[in-house]
């Protein structure tokens, strides 16, 4: 109230619309908040946010970058966009910056915090051809998430793909089939069955 223009303040105000879902005005506030810092990476990557969140993938990255230029490995924005990299399976790029995200939250994984960026990680790994790398992570997560289906998931296709090991695989396959729902993760689970019985 005192300062129109305080920038944590503009910046928390904008993530609690984000996370509302109303994006305008987020938006107005992080360019408010942009005009007299516009060298915060917190910023431009919650733009990156908003962007994302409209489908405005090159806006999103372009943003996402301004923020590891402004702060070389900004955790943050290097996270956002190696999740980015890792969607279109450009695993070289995404390791890199998975790597820098990963290390800022792997010391809050028991707490539940920062999952999808080591999830993200693994399987930029696991693309990469580093799989005992992605299984170590994938166990993290696992310790910590014990029902954590998209972990588990990645983890098994891990094991039955990449790994080739059947005895595992076939582990996790059963105890991911007491746990999925969706009609999506369950086809999943059966290629997965499929595969394995092939093997």
């Amino acid at each position: 109230g005192k300062d129109q223009n305080d920038l944590k303040a503009l910046n928390a105000l904008a993530c609690f619309y984000i996370q509302d879902g109303k994006l305008g005005m987020g938006r107005i506030l992080l360019s408010r908040a942009l005009k007299t810092t516009p060298e915060e990476p917190g910023l431009h990557n919650n733009m990156g946010v908003i962007h994302l969140t409209e489908g405005k993938q090159r806006l999103a990255i372009g943003s996402f970058r301004k923020s590891t230029e402004i702060k070389s490995g900004y955790p943050i924005g290097s996270a956002n966009l190696g999740s980015i990299f890792v969607e279109y399976k450009d695993y070289g790029k995404a390791t890199s910056l998975l790597q820098e995200g990963y290390s800022s939250v792997r010391g809050d994984l028991r707490r539940g915090v920062g999952l999808d960026v080591a999830n993200n990680y693994a399987l930029a790994l696991s693309g990469s051809g580093e799989n005992d790398k992605a299984k170590s992570i994938f166990l993290d997560i696992l310790k910590t998430e014990t029902q954590n289906t998209t972990a588990l998931l990645n983890y098994t296709i891990l094991l039955i793909y990449r790994m080739k090991d059947k005895k595992e695989g076939e582990k996790m396959l059963n105890r991911l089939k007491f746990l999925v729902e969706d009609a999506t993760t369950r086809s999943r689970v059966d290629e997965l069955e499929k595969a394995l019985n092939e093997n």
